[in-house]
């Protein structure tokens, strides 16, 4: 009776182990309320039938555009989406483009209030020509805002020298807005840890059985 309150009193110390270690929170999607070439207004978007309209005139202000009424309504991580997929996108030089990770997809997490991103997989279709447009850091990482236990508010700046195409040397910026969806799940450093108490206990136990103690 003792070994087995012993036991259990292992398992409870190590389920406050877990619950007080770091938990890591698994993007699932993030929706795009604003779209653009850089933060700071919105641009157009209320009379523009593809999210936005971007004029040289105007370079760089009202470089944000707000962005709805697409297929998915998100970019959904895990999973490579096509042009429209997540955002009807908006007009580069009254031409349209449209932003896709066909390229790879993307995926993501947040970790004490940061946000860590693959967007390897970050393209654009504009004039008949497709860019790869990811971000030149191998992980973005852009600070969050909690709103509730499984969502966020994110922005997400980055910025991309092309190396190939029309335009070779030119550096382009992005900008992302909007609300993050998330799944909360252990930390592997968390799971180690409890795994290994649990271990250790069960061999303290299984070698008393072995082994009683000498009277």
């Amino acid at each position: 009776m003792k070994n087995i309150t012993k036991t259990l009193a292992g398992i409870a110390l190590g389920c406050c182990m877990a619950s007080s270690m770091a938990q890591a929170s698994i993007i699932q999607s993030m929706t795009i309320e604003e779209i653009g070439i850089a933060s700071g207004g919105q641009g157009t978007s209320a009379v523009s039938n593809v999210g936005g309209e971007f004029f040289a005139s105007v370079f760089p202000a009202d470089s944000g555009f707000s962005s709805a009424g697409s297929l998915d309504g998100a970019i959904i991580m895990g999973q490579t989406q096509g042009m429209g997929a997540f955002t009807p996108g908006f007009t580069f030089f009254e031409v349209p483009a449209f932003p896709h990770t066909l390229n790879g997809a993307p995926t993501g997490s947040i970790t004490g209030g940061t946000m860590a991103l693959d967007l390897s997989g970050w393209g654009t279709l504009w004039n008949g020509v497709e860019y790869a447009l990811p971000p030149d850091v191998d992980t973005l990482l852009t600070s969050v805002s909690q709103l509730d236990e499984n969502h966020y508010y994110y922005t997400a700046d980055w910025s991309h020298v092309m190396t190939s195409g029309p335009f070779p040397g030119i550096s382009t910026s992005w900008h992302l807005e909007g609300i993050a969806t998330t799944v909360t799940v252990p930390e592997p450093g968390t799971i180690w840890l409890v795994g290994a108490s649990l271990l250790s206990l069960l061999g303290a136990r299984h070698r008393k059985l072995i082994c009683p103690p000498r009277k």
